[in-house]
């Protein structure tokens, strides 16, 4: 009796094992060498690397991925910059200069932003911003822009939203910010 509790129990914590490996909460997990970070995201989300959409210049870019919930406007677009000069480990970015970027791209758009707001995701320091705007066709699109800096790397996080989506949107753009990692 003993002997057959105890290959129930393996079997069901082997099941279980498998299970988790399969993402039984839903959340799918976005890690490669060839990125410097990684993060859960929703299930059903579209993912794409390469994503066209980035809140800015692209001159700098190295490198983006996208997770979509609803393309064109409900997905969160992580693109990672590289800076002129390397920062030291645990150093924020220069808000004066993040602030001009904010409100530059923010008055182009013929929006509105909010005031930066001091952040930390993956261990690394940056800023948040909340910004307006219209996106064409009737519809105002809400960004909650992080920006992070670690190394000569700076990483912007774009959680774009329609008014339609921006419940389940903010709910991902949170799963995946307070999953990213870095390597």
């Amino acid at each position: 009796m003993t002997r057959r509790i105890a290959k129930t129990l393996s079997a069901a914590l082997i099941a279980g094992a498998l299970l988790s490996g399969c993402g039984g909460g839903g959340d799918q997990t976005f890690s490669t060498p060839t990125y410097p970070f990684s993060f859960d995201y929703p299930a059903g989300w579209t993912l794409s690397r390469g994503a066209n959409f980035t809140y800015g210049s692209n001159d700098t870019a190295v490198r983006s991925v996208s997770a979509a919930l609803k393309e064109p406007y409900d997905q969160v677009t992580i693109t990672q910059y590289k800076l002129k000069k390397t920062l030291p480990a645990g150093t924020n970015g220069y808000q004066p200069e993040v602030d001009r970027i904010v409100a530059r791209l923010t008055k182009q758009a013929g929006g509105s932003a909010g005031d930066a707001k001091v952040v930390k995701y993956g261990g690394q320091p940056g800023y948040q911003y909340v910004v307006e705007y219209p996106g064409g066709k009737g519809v105002t699109l809400q960004n909650k822009l992080t920006f992070l800096f670690k190394g000569q790397h700076e990483f912007q996080i774009n959680c774009q939203s329609s008014a339609a989506n921006r419940k389940a949107l903010n709910e991902g753009c949170d799963q995946i910010l307070d999953s990213l990692k870095f390597n």
